[in-house]
Order: C-alpha cells, then structure tokens, then sequence
C-alpha cells in the first residue's frame, strides 16, 4: 500500500514537474547581447551601429524598439532599407532582419561613462484575438551600451596603400588597395593622390 502510494505520489510530481517546465515560454527574439562600447567620444559625436534581430517564431510577428537608462533619449531607430525613422519592425516567420541604431551624444554633457542600452519587445497577445484578456509576460532581449564621453580631440590615424600586382603588362590597368585606419575620435576624410615618375619626373599625376 504504501509502495503504491508512492508512486502514485511520484506520478503527480512528475506530472506537475513536467506541466511547469512545458508551459516557459521560449524566446521569440534573437539578439547578438554583446555590449556596445565607445571610448572617448566627442561631444555632439554621432555613432552608427545595427542591431540583428532574429524572429523565431513560425509566422510574422511585430517587435517593439526601446532604448533605457542614461542614453535613452540618445538613441534612434531607422529602417535599414528605407532609412525612416521607426519604433517597431516586422519580421517574416524565422527571418532575420537589421536595423540602424544611431546614437547622438549631447553637445552640452560634462565628460563621463554613460550607461544604457537598446531592448527588443515581442508580446505574444499579437497573434490572439481579444488582446487585453489574460496575463501575459512580454519577452525581451536587451543590448548594454556604454559611452565615454570626451573634450579632447584625439588623432590617430595610419594607412597602407599596397598595388594588387607588383607587375604589369603595358596597357593593363593599375589596381591600388588603399586602406585607411581611423582610431581616433575625430571624422577624417583622407585625399589620395598618385603620382607616376619615370626617371625622377613627373610624367602623371591624378
């Protein structure tokens, strides 16, 4: 008797076990969680990043855009395909899709590490009919950013200018890599210019 009781005692539990862990809800959003990280920016700077949000569930679905914490009125969302200003997006069922995150760094700030980040928001009553029967526990996914905000400007620049072939046959034409590392906190907008010698002179010059 007791031996049957406590198995039908096992069989409730792992009946109740098992209704619970079936009934968590599994993520709708996929996010990269990686933290965006900017050191010593100016201030009025503008900062350009994306964010890839991936859509797992089996049909369309709707998901909310939000930024928090000391950059929350820093950040904007842009549809990356027609460059509007957005605060959702749709995403075909298991479809990934990207969007412009700009942020915009106040020009009246004093210097310091600023915290925040960017949330996706997906609420399940979207594909029900009557939206406000029942509780319902939104899903989100959130991005750390973090800004160092600066008054000095900062240059740090190299390049590398390398032809893609060291020999060329006449009347082929010349290729150049050029390749330009800007690591400072300043927009530089370097000027190539090219010069062709044949003994000591210039005989080209673009």
């Amino acid at each position: 008797m007791k031996a049957k009781s406590f198995f039908n005692f096992l069989f409730i539990f792992g009946g109740m076990f098992f209704f619970l862990f079936s009934t968590i809800p599994v993520s709708a959003i996929g996010l990269m969680s990686s933290p965006i990280k900017k050191e010593n920016v100016l201030r009025g700077q503008q900062i350009n990043e994306n964010l890839k949000i991936l859509n797992t569930e089996n049909k369309e679905a709707v998901f909310s855009l939000k930024s928090f914490g000391e950059v929350a009125e820093w950040v904007n969302f842009f549809d990356e395909k027609t460059n509007n200003e957005i605060t959702e997006i749709k995403i075909p069922a298991k479809s990934r899709e990207k969007v412009k995150l700009v942020i915009k760094v106040p020009s009246n700030i004093p210097n310091g590490v600023y915290k925040g980040g960017v949330k996706v928001i997906f609420d399940p009553r979207q594909f029900t009919a009557h939206k406000e029967i029942g509780a319902t526990v939104l899903q989100e996914a959130s991005r750390p950013i973090i800004i160092s905000v600066t008054d000095q400007e900062i240059i740090n620049f190299s390049s590398s200018i390398t032809p893609k072939k060291y020999s060329i046959k006449k009347n082929e034409a010349l290729e150049i890599n050029s390749i330009y590392y800007n690591k400072g906190n300043i927009i530089i907008k370097p000027d190539l210019e090219i010069k062709i010698l044949k003994n000591n002179k210039i005989i080209y010059n673009v």
